[in-house]
């Protein structure tokens, strides 16, 4: 289905004064993603019929409605492709005379067939790119907002500027003043997730290196690269992790994982259609470092319910679970590593197996409910863990 985003407060299309036919006030969205249509609503104001002419952002009004004597104050909007502007207008019609039409009021549409009762995102960068339902621009920053929707730096590249990695994307950060925004599809939360594996876990590859090559390198003296989250589709930010000059990100590639916990509450995201994104700037100082920052194999899932690749493919089990001291780690191939992760997302306990079969010990972990990242060959899951 689409899902379209109200952008711009309404302004006075033409004026025609006649004191006889009240305009419509108030045009919004009806927020509604679980249905194929999305609702443009607006207040009568004792009116009972309505004319709509709309078209692509920027098209000339003709003042001759797409739609006339329309006798509801919804209009069901569908059949509209995917990441463009929509200029909506509506007038009231009295019969005989109309009030002045009202308008434009700008929407976008994010995505004609995201699946909106699931936030699972999967994505390699080997097809197409920018993906299916990702969006992209190089307006706006995080403290003030999106821009327009469009063209951006991020391109497609091997991941790491190495040619026998696969596709990833990449943006160039040098010079000053760049605003470059890759966003994933548009999730959904779920009502009541207070269940631990129900929030959402982020997590892919990250590397930078000098500009078109595979050399170590770092961020410049203000350049930053951050992840971040919206709760009303690209209106305002707030920042999960960000990486800047003190960060030491390896030319070849590492695995990068935040668990968002308690999205629900956390940003108002509770039943909320709303965005992640990568945004990466340049800041205003245009230092020597030309950098070049990937991302690759990006996840968006319920981390217990929905792993990366399937581990029970690689025969994986452990218990007990709730474990007091141990857990006992068994798999049909050797099990790399293992990571734990609080409800905050911060790495709390690593430690390197190497064995099919392993007795942790997690004494030294407080009581509470953990995020275990398990590497079995080029396998990697998530599954929730309860030392008490």
């Amino acid at each position: 289905m689409k899902k379209i985003t109200l952008l711009f407060s309404a302004i006075l299309f033409t004026t025609l004064i006649n004191g006889q036919c009240n305009e419509p006030s108030n045009v919004h969205l009806y927020n509604e993603p679980w249905g194929p249509y999305i609702y443009v609503l607006w207040d009568d104001n004792g009116e009972e019929l309505w004319d709509i002419e709309y078209g692509e952002m920027g098209f000339t009004p003709t003042g001759i409605p797409t739609v006339e004597d329309y006798n509801s104050t919804y209009y069901e909007l569908y059949n509209i492709t995917d990441h463009i502007y929509i200029d909506f207008y509506v007038r009231a019609d009295c019969g005989g005379t109309t009030s002045d039409w009202v308008g434009p009021f700008t929407f976008y549409n994010h995505c004609f067939d995201r699946v909106w009762s699931e936030f699972i995102v999967e994505e390699d960068f080997e097809g197409d790119f920018i993906p299916e339902c990702w969006t992209e621009t190089g307006q706006g920053a995080p403290d003030t907002g999106v821009g327009i929707f469009g063209d951006s730096a991020w391109e497609q590249c091997n991941f790491a500027n190495n040619s026998s990695n696969t596709l990833a994307a990449k943006v160039n950060i040098s010079g000053t003043d760049t605003n470059e925004w890759l966003l994933l599809p548009p999730m959904r939360g779920i009502e009541g997730c207070k269940d631990p594996e129900m929030d959402l876990l982020l997590e892919f590859d990250i590397a930078l290196t000098e500009s078109n090559t595979n050399i170590p390198t770092s961020l410049g003296s203000d350049d930053e690269v951050k992840l971040v989250i919206s709760p009303d589709l690209g209106i305002t930010w707030f920042t999960i992790h960000t990486w800047d000059k003190d960060s030491n990100i390896l030319s070849t590639g590492e695995y990068f994982s935040h668990i968002y916990f308690d999205y629900t509450d956390g940003f108002g995201l509770k039943e909320t259609t709303f965005l992640v994104a990568i945004w990466a700037s340049s800041g205003s100082i245009d230092d020597t470092e030309n950098a070049d920052f990937f991302i690759d194999n990006v996840y968006a899932l319920p981390p217990a319910t929905g792993t990366v690749i399937d581990l029970k493919s690689k025969g994986f089990s452990f218990y007990p679970n709730p474990s007091n001291n141990t857990i006992n780690l068994n798999a049909k191939e050797k099990i790399n590593w293992v990571i734990f992760y609080n409800q905050l997302g911060q790495e709390v306990k690593k430690a390197s197996i190497d064995s099919i079969n392993s007795q942790l010990d997690i004494s030294d972990l407080p009581n509470a409910i953990y995020f275990m990242k398990v590497q079995i060959g080029n396998t990697v899951g998530t599954v929730s863990v309860i030392k008490e």
